[in-house]
Order: structure tokens, then sequence, then C-alpha cells
């Protein structure tokens, strides 16, 4: 990560939503973990590609439910969702935007988000808190617009704002020295689980 030199921006958290191929038995977090010791060596997830933030969601997945599965990383989430469609991969964490019109159409089954608030494009579908993930919310991916130092905030979030909540995200505003330590504390997060989990530089 490189650390933005601006006056003003916004970061926009993005939680990753868990859905699983239609034909898989399961309706819940609990029941996937379940399936998954029931039927060892059997599951699989879809990734948008080594270290990405889905990736490192179902990593931490695995980890808090002792859930076992088989990685298995693409060029870009739609490859991934191409292959849950046909049944070819059990489950991926995947960018609400790209999965909610298959969500809505019954195409994917969707059984938690990551983070610590519930979408409110989905509000009946658990955190993975909730889920039972007792020790972690789960990661997030966040948005966030780097502007010219003099910029007036206002210009900044009328840019930003529509384009944002129509992806189905929050908008969070923050000033140059908040977003500063935000950009900080993350690149610490990501460099803990990337280490937490062996995942190799690429």
């Amino acid at each position: 990560m490189r650390r933005p030199t601006s006056s003003a921006s916004l970061a926009s958290p993005a939680p990753s939503v868990l859905i699983v191929t239609p034909s898989l038995p399961v309706k819940s977090v609990a029941e996937l973990v379940a399936y998954g010791k029931a039927h060892p060596a059997t599951l699989s997830y879809g990734t948008p590609g080594v270290g990405s933030p889905q990736h490192l969601n179902a990593e931490i997945l695995k980890s808090e439910t002792g859930l076992d599965a088989l990685h298995v990383p693409y060029e870009g989430g739609a490859p991934a969702l191409i292959d849950i469609l046909a049944g070819r991969v059990s489950f991926m964490m995947a960018v609400p935007s790209e999965v909610m019109s298959n969500i809505k159409a019954g195409t994917v089954r969707p059984l938690a988000v990551s983070g610590r608030d519930r979408m409110p494009q989905l509000p009946e579908l658990p955190t993975l808190a909730e889920a039972g993930m007792r020790n972690d919310p789960g990661q997030t991916t966040w948005w966030g617009l780097i502007a010219p130092a003099k910029t007036p905030p206002a210009v900044v979030e009328k840019l930003t704002r529509g384009a944002i909540e129509a992806q189905g995200l929050q908008v969070a505003a923050l000033n140059a020295r908040e977003f500063d330590e935000f950009f900080r504390e993350e690149g610490k997060r990501y460099a803990e689980l990337v280490k937490r989990f062996n995942i190799p530089a690429e």
C-alpha cells in the first residue's frame, strides 16, 4: 500500500458475502461447517486471486471454524462466480455488488456477511460473528478517494457518494489525518493476516 497524500478523502467499508452453490445442501454457516466435517476433502472455495480480501476472509472463516476447503484462485471474481453457478466450486466470499442479482434470482445462496454490521441491502443475513465466528468479525475491503490537497470536502463527497451508495456500500467521510491513520492500520492488519495464513507474494 502506498501512503496517500491528500487533504480529504472518503473511505467506505465493503463487506464480503459468503455464498454457496445451490446444489450444496446447507443454509447456514454452521451447516456449511458441519457438512465439511462430515465430508472431508470435498469442499472448495473460489477467490478473485491469491491474497485478495476475499481470500483472506475465507482463510479467517476456515481458521475460526475448522472448515476444511480447497482454495481455487481465479483471475477475478466473475470466473469464480461462473464456477459457483455451475456447481464446480462450493462457496466463495464475494463482493456484494457482483452477486446481488444472483442472490435475488436465487441462483446462489447467501449465508452471511463479513464485517461488524449487517448489510442494509440484505438485512436478514447475519454477520459471520452472529453466525458463530467468536473471535474475528472478518476482513472487509474498503474504497477510498484520494483528491488534490485543496479540493473542498463538499466536492469530494459529491463526486463519490452516489457511486459508492450505488454499489451497496456505506459512505464514511474521513479527513486527511483520519484517513492517513486508517490507511496505516489497514496496511499493518493486511500484513499480519498474510503472515498468519502463509500467503505467498505474487
